[in-house]
């Protein structure tokens, strides 16, 4: 019989296989354009940590359609005002129209109703959805332009290390 005491002990142990990542992914920049600066730390082993830069692109031309953007939405918010407005005068006039209509009616003492619905294009209905719909579009391509300035930045989707390059 012998005693047990623990001891601390640095043990080797030999073996061989292959190491897989837990994660594989292809990264490539969601935007086309000239790439301007690159990290020095992109190459065979670099390692990253989540949602640092990785490389740029430039950013001018997107720049550029965010400008265009939001005159396009300036321009569809005018067209928007400016159809309101004439929606407006369209509604007055027509209710200035149905009532000379019945008085009119009245004097001749003709008993025909005059209440009539008027046709849609007459008081601007469809062209307001119009200028709805592109003050929307405009909208929407000012947000699609800040998207892209975003995306001339490649960065970690997670902590990372380098397979290749290419």
């Amino acid at each position: 019989i012998l005693p047990v005491s623990t001891q601390s002990r640095t043990m080797r142990i030999y073996s061989h296989g292959t190491v897989a990542p837990l994660q594989e992914v292809s990264l490539s920049p969601q935007v086309n354009g000239k790439v301007v600066w690159t990290d020095e730390r992109l190459v065979a082993g670099g390692i990253f940590r989540k949602n640092e830069r990785i490389l740029q692109i430039e950013a001018v031309d997107y720049e550029l359609q965010i400008e265009n953007a939001q005159a396009a939405v300036s321009r569809a918010e005018y067209d928007l005002a400016v159809m309101e407005g004439n929606a407006v005068i369209a509604r007055d006039e027509w209710k200035l129209m149905q009532q000379s209509n019945r008085e009119l009616l009245m004097a001749d003492r003709n008993p025909q109703s005059s209440n009539q619905r008027p046709n849609p294009l007459v008081l601007y209905e469809p062209q307001l959805k119009n200028a709805n719909a592109g003050l929307v579009s405009a909208k929407a391509q000012l947000k699609r332009a800040h998207l892209d300035l975003e995306r001339t930045t490649l960065s970690a989707p997670f902590n990372c290390r380098i397979r290749r390059k290419m």
